[in-house]
Formats: structure tokens, sequence, C-alpha cells
């Protein structure tokens, strides 16, 4: 991504530092943000993120996930767990419902970009997106975002 140019770029959005920072970031190069508030289950509370999106001036969206959240990772939670094994729903979550939902509805909004507050290096080589591990080591999540597509 270069400069803005008042391209819409949608945004997950927890409320938290990173994705404060990251909203901070793309509305300074210009990007008209659009904060999306993946509401995962009935105790999610979205004030947080309502208030950054609020604080820094950007429009605000909550995507009820509940329903896909509670069938594509707390059952596949605990069926693994009863196999013996030991699950990791975090990466199932942030590739199957996170970033689905946030590219889904980017679609639906005719927006061309999706950003997350995550810590990663992303280059572009060739036409292509390569991710490679942080500046910071110790805050690296690459790990994260390893199972994304070019698409």
């Amino acid at each position: 991504m270069g400069r803005g140019n008042n391209q819409k770029v949608l945004l997950g959005i927890s409320g938290g530092v990173d994705s404060g920072v990251a909203a901070y970031l793309l509305k300074k190069m210009g990007y008209d943000v659009i904060g999306a508030y993946l509401k995962l289950h009935s105790y999610s509370n979205s004030d947080d993120a309502r208030n950054l999106a609020e604080a820094l001036d950007i429009q605000f969206i909550v995507l009820d996930m509940e329903q896909e959240f509670k069938k594509e990772i707390i059952e596949y939670f605990i069926s693994e767990y009863e196999k013996g094994r030991t699950p990791n729903p975090c990466t199932a979550c942030n590739r199957y419902i996170k970033f689905d939902s946030l590219t889904k509805k980017a679609k639906e909004l005719g927006i061309e970009y999706v950003a997350t507050g995550h810590y990663a290096n992303i280059q572009k080589k060739g036409g292509r997106y390569l991710l490679k591990k942080a500046k910071d080591k110790s805050k690296d999540q690459s790990y994260v975002l390893y199972n994304l597509t070019q698409n």
C-alpha cells in the first residue's frame, strides 16, 4: 500500500494499542479508514473499539461473527481436545473468522484494502507479498499471518 489518496481501507479494530496505531498511521497516510470490530461471543464489548474510532474520527462497524466463531473455533477446539490433541484456536480463528470476515465485508463494501494491527514485515516482490518477521523479534506476529493467501 502506498499513499492513500482517500482510498478506503477496512481495519480490524479491537480498541487496543496495536489497532489504534494502525488506524492512526493509515489515516495519516491519507486512507479513509473504516474500523471493523468482530463480535465473537455474547459477552463481547465493543466500547473500547468504538471509543477509539470516535477519538480518531473514523467510521465504525460491528461484524457479528458469534455463530461462526462457535461453529468453526469452539467446536473445533472441543473436538480436537477430545481426541487428545492440543489445538491452537487462535491461528484457526485468525484465518477462518477474522481475515475471512474482514475480506468478505471489504468486498461487499467495495473496499480494496484490509488491514490489522499485527506486527510483521510485509514486502512486495515480483507482484507478490512476502511475509517476514518483524524488526522487533520480541513483538513479531508473523506466525499469526502465515496462512494468509495472496488474495
